[in-house]
């Protein structure tokens, strides 16, 4: 666990009395986290009148933020008041109605656009993802489970297949009418308990679990519940993206279906294979113990919250970013993993998703979502995008796959205009800055004169970017070999230009046969200096020394006026040892005096030793 955030910052937050649910230990985590932070619980009169409750108990000039976590019906007939409060977040279990057919359905888009600037913290990642293609400051934080009480007892299993709940509901009518099929079918018991020991016993002798929200878009508590005492958990499939967020595969630690006949399909596999079972139901019992309790889920929360506030909490409104960088990055981070995360989080107009095995980074920034997931998890998620066989040896065949990022992570791109792929070896500079005059006016930006550049390229949303890669002879064949090809260097490349090596006015000639490259933009950048290239002023001699500061960007000992979009340390980084990377102190939430120095030395912090320091400003 994470060490306690240090925070001046003053909270007060609001939550609602007697919850269907303990959310005790929740709620103490969150405010043991933010350390500094008044949990008051309000009652139902309470939350009916906030502005009376504040009126009569609260001295509003005490605190910096409001972090309220009540009944949604109340929240949205007091606009006008929730709206004045300052610092303000809500945490928000419920808004996956925002999206079905029901009387809630648009009201919480509604309810956050009349009191932004609002922080909102949801529990479902594609939710999440639509919310924040709206213009709302949403973050993912999934629910959890109560692992003071619930755990497995190791009872006989002597109920198959079990529901507890309810479905009385009106957006249950999905669950009710596929628990209904089930129950005539398989005779599945559908009962109520007590909370508490009764309703833990209950689901400690429950063997398979069914959970069947259907057409909610995201995984009720139930779904963690069951999994913490060692059910097998049949549930209904949210969706792949909800499934890698989340940590779910199916077989290994849950059990997806999508249908009734894959749920009957899956249920007489399972009857017939105890091993299977067992080894299902402890991997999903390791999985919620490992991360979804409400403890950690609010240590979470307030990590968020601790992110999101900077000096002024709930300040700035969300708005359309510029790109999404796709990442899929396998094996262990590199030793500057710190300092590529910090040029991120100063590029606050881009987002990055990265899909890696590698664990959790010292200083994750707010604008990076991290999807946990094996190399072999990864590889078959785009079998089944692409509809192809992509059973790679090495993670470097990845980058053969570069072009086709964009399609394979679509359900990613509602709220971008483009998307980027990207590699770990470099740096950003000011990317806001200095790609504002394309932006909008190309729909490919390659970093190369003469080809498509590997380490980093913008593209356009469309459907026609999008699946750009399928017009590459044989790309199936391509992706599937087990060789690196270089296809984003030069098959995909050759969408766009041919005759790389021909004289400048011939290439363009070429291009007036392409239609697809009339609005794509290939021009040198610099940004990989000591390559075959010659530098900007036609010298073939290059910058001795690189320099990143979060206060001043990105800079080198030559140029004191050129901007650049990134230093790419592809050369140097050849000769460097792990010896060479001193920057374990380094912290990208640090100081912004902090200065890092790429040299062909290695890296290392750079302190007052800049010489070129001053020229930075002009």
């Amino acid at each position: 666990m994470a060490k306690t955030i240090k925070n001046a910052m003053k909270s007060l937050f609001l939550v609602q009395k007697n919850q269907r649910i303990d959310l005790d230990s929740y709620y103490q985590a969150i405010a043991d986290k933010l350390e500094n932070c008044e949990v008051r619980w309000l009652n139902s009169g309470d939350q009916d009148d906030l502005r009376s409750y504040f009126f009569a108990n609260v001295n509003l000039s005490e605190f910096d933020r409001v972090i309220l976590f009540v009944r949604f019906k109340k929240e949205i007939k007091q606009v006008d008041f929730i709206s004045s409060l300052p610092g303000l977040f809500i945490i928000e279990h419920d808004a996956c109605q925002n999206y079905i057919p029901g009387k809630y359905r648009g009201k919480f888009s509604e309810y956050y656009e009349g009191i932004a600037p609002v922080s909102v913290l949801t529990s479902g990642f594609g939710v999440t993802q639509k919310l924040r293609g709206e213009g709302v400051d949403a973050h993912f934080v999934p629910k959890g489970y109560d692992d003071s009480l619930l755990r497995d007892k190791h009872f006989s299993r002597d109920i198959e297949l079990g529901f507890l709940g309810s479905t009385k509901h009106k957006i249950y009518t999905g669950r009710k009418k596929a628990l209904e099929i089930i129950s005539k079918k398989e005779g599945l018991i559908i009962a109520r308990t007590k909370s508490g020991e009764e309703y833990c016993d209950m689901l400690c002798r429950i063997k398979f679990f069914v959970s069947a929200d259907v057409g909610l878009g995201e995984y009720m508590v139930k779904t963690f519940e069951a999994m913490a005492c060692g059910c097998v958990l049949f549930t209904w499939d949210q969706g792949e993206r909800e499934n890698l967020a989340l940590g779910f595969r199916d077989l290994e630690n849950v059990v997806l279906f999508a249908s009734m006949q894959e749920f009957h399909d899956k249920l007489e596999l399972l009857r017939g294979d105890d091993r299977l079972a067992e080894r299902i139901a402890s991997a999903g019992k390791s999985l919620v113990e490992n991360g979804y309790s409400w403890r950690a889920q609010g240590a979470r929360v307030a990590e968020v919250i601790e992110q999101c506030s900077g000096e002024g909490a709930g300040i700035v409104e969300m708005k359309q970013k510029k790109a999404l960088v796709i990442i899929p990055y396998f094996g262990r981070w590199p030793k500057w993993i710190n300092v590529f995360m910090a040029s991120c989080q100063v590029n606050d107009d881009f987002d990055w998703l990265v899909l890696t095995d590698c664990g959790p980074v010292d200083f994750p920034p707010g604008n990076v979502n991290f999807v946990d997931c094996t190399f072999k998890e990864y590889c078959e998620f785009v079998s089944r995008r692409l509809g192809i066989k992509f059973v790679p040896e090495s993670p470097y065949k990845l980058c053969d796959i570069k072009p086709a990022l964009g399609f394979i992570h679509q359900d990613y791109l509602e709220r971008y205009d483009y998307w980027a792929w990207s590699d770990l070896d470099l740096v950003y500079g000011d990317l806001s800055k200095y790609y504002a005059p394309y932006l909008g006016r190309y729909n490919l930006i390659s970093n190369h004169a003469t080809r498509v550049s590997g380490h980093f390229c913008l593209l356009r949303t469309g459907k026609k970017y999008l699946e750009a890669f399928k017009k590459i002879p044989e790309w199936e064949s391509c992706f599937e070999s087990g060789q690196h090809l270089a296809v984003d260097e030069k098959q995909f490349s050759r969408l766009f230009l041919r005759g790389k090596n021909f004289p400048v006015w011939l290439r363009w000639a070429f291009r007036l046969f392409r239609p697809m490259s009339w609005k794509a933009l290939f021009h040198e950048a610099y940004s990989t200096p000591n390559c075959r290239i010659a530098w900007h002023n036609g010298a073939s001699s290059f910058p001795k020394s690189w320099f990143w500061r979060k206060d001043k960007g990105l800079f080198n000992d030559e140029d004191e006026k050129k901007s650049f979009p990134y230093f790419h340390f592809l050369v140097w980084k050849k000769s460097w040892l792990e010896s060479n990377i001193e920057i374990e102190k380094f912290s990208p939430l640090g100081h912004s005096e902090e200065t890092i120095v790429f040299s062909e030395a290695g890296i290392s912090l750079g302190g007052g030793r800049m010489k070129s320091d001053d020229n930075a400003e002009k």
